[in-house]
């Protein structure tokens, strides 16, 4: 809503000239935007429902324990079937691309591997070798 300030018409001469001028808020457009509002969020509804479900089943008496194992038996039952419901909607990749991307993975493996392997060797010829040779001769190293 916008809102456009006017001066009171009701202001004369004996008002104190330092004072604020007093203004009125005349509505200019009523109309409310639906995207402007505020939006709840559904965690806060969750909770207020919660809450009201504490209220009420304080009140009432705790259910046995064949009741609770029966619902939760339902409910494993129930999540079960949401879960082949879900495994249902996959979609696989045809058998041809499955090999190529494994053989892919494997072949990239390696590679690593491999890098890591020379990496490896490069640091312990080229630069712990001389250390190690260093220690060696001057009274250190390992055996000595």
């Amino acid at each position: 809503m916008a809102a456009k300030p006017t001066k009171d018409a009701q202001s004369g001469p004996d008002e104190d000239p330092e004072a604020p001028d007093e203004t009125k808020i005349e509505l200019v457009d009523n109309t409310v935007d639906q995207e402007t509002l505020p939006v709840v969020a559904p965690k806060a509804e969750k909770a207020q429902k919660k809450s009201e479900e504490k209220k009420t089943s304080s009140s009432d008496a705790k259910p046995s324990k064949k009741k609770q194992s029966a619902s939760s038996l339902a409910q494993i039952r129930q999540f079960f079937n949401e879960v082949t419901a879900e495994f249902r909607k996959i979609t696989w990749p045809p058998f041809n691309q499955v090999v190529k991307e494994t053989w892919s993975v494997l072949f990239l493996v390696a590679v690593i591997t491999l890098m890591v392997l020379g990496f490896d060797w490069f640091l312990g010829h080229a630069i712990f070798g001389p250390l190690e040779h260093f220690a060696r001769m001057h009274g250190g190293g390992v055996g000595s």
